[in-house]
């Protein structure tokens, strides 16, 4: 099945033709390549403060259970979710809104981020200069016949990886904090007993 068949996919929006030079009351955050992290997340610390010159249409803003692809490599994909609805998505990013009846958002976010799925758009990628993919690629995209009940098996098994990985590097940086506190005290005890 094509992905454009079990999803709305979209640009963003071009924000140069809603920004107000002046400060407006349609406030937004607006996603940038900052606000990436590594991990596919967004780091809501590094959003950009957006003024509109207009309330923005729905169309341009994340929801919970969309799918963000950035359009230049390294082509990641990243999971809406509660934290993170309500951003405005830049033309620099395609937003996909799946049809949840027939595809789980879970499920295309783990595939989006295969190592297989990013050297198939690399390949597409290689004849064009600017090295961004558009909508119709992902439109045309061939999905492999999964049912949705095995679809959120995967979903949910991807997401508690993710999240146990997270939580294993803040362990390791609250680790290595603490060593290297218990370390430098030791060294400051021993320099005085001398």
């Amino acid at each position: 099945m094509k992905l454009g068949d079990l999803a709305n996919i979209r640009s963003g929006l071009v924000l140069s033709r809603k920004l107000s030079k002046e400060p407006t009351i349609y406030k937004y955050n607006a996603l940038n390549f900052r606000s990436i992290r590594q991990d596919n997340t967004i780091d809501i610390s590094e959003l950009d403060a957006y003024n509109a010159t207009e309330k923005l249409k729905t169309d341009y803003l994340s929801k919970k259970n969309d799918i963000i692809v950035r359009l230049t490599a390294p082509y990641n994909a990243i999971l809406i979710d509660d934290n993170t609805s309500n951003i405005v998505i830049s033309s620099n990013f395609l937003l996909i809104r799946v049809n949840k009846k027939f595809l789980s958002p879970e499920y295309l976010f783990w595939y989006l981020n295969t190592e297989k799925s990013k050297r198939a758009i690399y390949k597409e990628m290689t004849t064009n200069m600017l090295a961004a993919v558009n909508a119709k690629y992902f439109t045309e995209l061939n999905l492999e016949p999964i049912s949705l009940e095995n679809q959120n098996k995967i979903g949910k098994l991807n997401l508690l990886a993710i999240n146990e990985i997270d939580k294993l590097h803040k362990l390791a940086e609250e680790k290595q904090k603490y060593y290297s506190y218990v370390i430098s005290d030791i060294h400051s005890k021993m320099k005085r007993g001398n």
